[in-house]
Formats: C-alpha cells, structure tokens, sequence
C-alpha cells in the first residue's frame, strides 16, 4: 500500500520549483548595486516574474490530476488491507465521490498559494536588490559578500507560500507536502472505514511503534470503535463460539479529534474480530516513547538543516561559497548516519534531505 511517508509526485514538483525560483532571484540580483542594473530592475522584475508565472502555469497544468491518481491509489491499496484482514470474502470498492472530493480540496489548497509565492518572488527580489545597493553605497561591503547574505537569508526560509494563524511562514515545499499527507489520510481512512464496514468490522486495534508522538501514544495497541460508543462491548470468539468482553478506549473520530492521525502520524489500523485477530500487542513504556520521541524529532531537525544547506548551495555566488555549503552538508549528513547508527528504531529517510531540480 502507498504510505503516507512515501514521497509524493507532486510534492517532489513544488520542491523542484521552489529551488529554481531560489536559482532565478540569485541570478538576476547577482551584480546588483551596480548603476545599469539599478535602471534596469524594473525590466528584470518583469522578466523574473514571468518566468516564475511560467512555472507556476506549469504545476496547475498537472496538480488535478497527479493528486487526484495519488489519493485513489491511496483509496484502492486501503480498501484491499482492510478486506484482507477479514475471514469473509467482500467484493473490492472504486473510489467514491468522497474521494474525487478531497482530491479536488487538495489540489486547490495547494494551488491557492500561487499568488503568495508571486508577491514572495516580487518582495524578495525588490528587497535583495535594494539592500544591496544602500549597503555597498553606505558600508563599503562589497556587492558580491551584500547580495550572498540576502541570498543565504532567503534559502533559509524559502519561498513562502502561506503564513498560518500563528505567523510561521511555510516555505512552498513543506506546505505541499502538508496539504497532501492530510489528503491521503482522508483517502487512506475513507477507504479502511469502506472496506471494514462491508465486512461488517466493528472495532479496529490501533498498531503500535517506536517514537509515537505523545497524541498518539494513548491510543498505541488500543481498540477503536467505527461503529457504536466506546467502552466495554460482548462479542462472539470466532474460534472458539464463547461470548467474550473487550473495551474500545475511544471511538474512531473521538481518537481523531484529540490528535490522532495528525499530519505526521505513522499510525495504522488493523480490523479486530475475537478469535481471528491477535491479542493485544506489547505497547513500550510512556517514558521510553517519550525518549524514542525526541530522538526522532533530532532526526528530523538535522533532515531540514542538510536540506536547508542545499538551498544555500543553490543559491551560492562564487565557487568559495558553493564549497562551504557542500562541506556543511557532508558535516550534517554524517551527523544524521552517526545518529542513526545510535538509536535501531529510527530509519534513514534520504528523500526528506533532497531538494530536487
């Protein structure tokens, strides 16, 4: 089945673009400061953000399409785990109109930052250009060490392409990749809860791994309801015909709405029928996770420094300045297998230190 980790097409296509935007603001401010580039800024602008429109047109062309084939392979590959994990057989299902919808919300979620990353293109090259001239012309810096820091600023925090409620900007990659893992949740979901209730399932057992994010970790190896209340239930032993009493910890959408299944989550459900499933796995201690947890976070935090050096490498003016961010790359690349190495539960994820192009 197509994990929710997995790497999605049209996330790799908005970090593809966003390191050629990055490519496209460095060219054309490289020699600003100098008196024929400061006349002609208002043309270069133009033709910077025609080029930047062009590339945008490109990924609409294709977004529709490419999230809506994601989320119902997601659907499909759902559907057959979850009538696999029941003794009777059950006609397979095609993606539901529900499906085709969260795709097109996806997809236009995704595209609605387009005209932010526009302004962001606009800002960034007016602000580069601008400060380098006033700081060459006041501090004697000279244009190539003035433009190099605005750049290196500007890969540190990328390309915006939305600002949530709290201010924190989201660079264009990080928001598609976002909007589609929230996508395929809703698919991966819709097509488990499709597949079990045709089956007629009734609780699911929540599976259980290292590191959980504390949302999660109440729920690890726990039985959910999909249908009924929570609590204590009879049901039949397949197996043996006796009536035995399990309880469900939390319906479905009650696990979900305390955080369950956020935008990260590893989590996954298997269908639960006394007698056919096993038992209850064995769930690691809250202190333990707690630590697992925080390891991961490291993991993740050295993930978006290599991918943070490689926008500065994109972006690098002189072959001295190229050198320094491929040697702060190597550096964080073997902080990332030394860590690793020291904790077995963790996986290297190579795709999440790319940024493409």
């Amino acid at each position: 089945m197509p994990s929710i980790e997995e790497q999605s097409r049209v996330v790799e296509a908005y970090r593809d673009a966003e390191l050629y935007l990055l490519r496209l603001i460095a060219k054309a401010v490289d020699g600003s400061g100098t008196q024929a580039h400061y006349i002609n800024q208002q043309r270069e602008l133009a033709r910077l953000l025609k080029l930047a429109q062009a590339r945008l047109d490109k990924l609409t062309g294709h977004i529709d399409q490419a999230v809506l084939e994601e989320l119902e392979a997601q659907y499909a590959a759902a559907v057959r785990e979850a009538l696999a994990q029941t003794p009777t057989p059950v006609p397979s299902l095609v993606p539901t109109a529900a499906v085709e919808a969260t795709a097109l919300d996806t997809a236009t979620v995704i595209a609605s930052q387009h005209q932010t990353i526009l302004r962001t293109v606009h800002d960034r090259y007016r602000q580069a250009a601008q400060t380098a001239i006033t700081r060459a012309l006041v501090s004697g810096e000279s244009n190539t060490q003035t433009v190099q820091t605005m750049l290196n600023h500007m890969a540190d925090t990328g390309i915006t392409g939305f600002v949530d409620r709290a201010g924190r900007n989201w660079d264009m990659g990080t928001y598609a990749d976002i909007a589609v893992r929230t996508g395929r949740m809703r698919a991966l979901n819709q097509g488990h809860m499709d597949g079990w209730q045709q089956a007629g399932v009734e609780l699911v057992r929540v599976s259980q791994h290292p590191a959980s994010h504390p949302w999660c970790y109440p729920f690890q190896g726990k039985l959910l309801a999909i249908t009924g209340p929570a609590g204590p239930r009879t049901m039949t032993d397949r197996v043996t015909g006796k009536q035995v009493t399990v309880t469900a910890v939390a319906t479905f959408d009650e696990a979900v709405s305390r955080g369950y299944h956020h935008v990260n989550c590893r989590h996954s459900e298997g269908a639960y029928m006394p007698g056919y499933t096993s038992n209850q796995p064995e769930v690691v201690d809250e202190a333990e996770n707690e630590r697992q947890y925080k390891a991961l976070q490291r993991q993740r935090q050295i993930e978006r420094n290599i991918r943070q050096w490689r926008k500065r490498e994109a972006v690098a003016l002189t072959p001295q300045e190229r050198a320094y961010a491929k040697r702060k790359i190597r550096a964080w690349q073997a902080a990332q297998r030394d860590h690793v190495k020291a904790h077995s539960y963790l996986t290297r994820r190579y795709e999440r230190e790319r940024v493409r192009a």
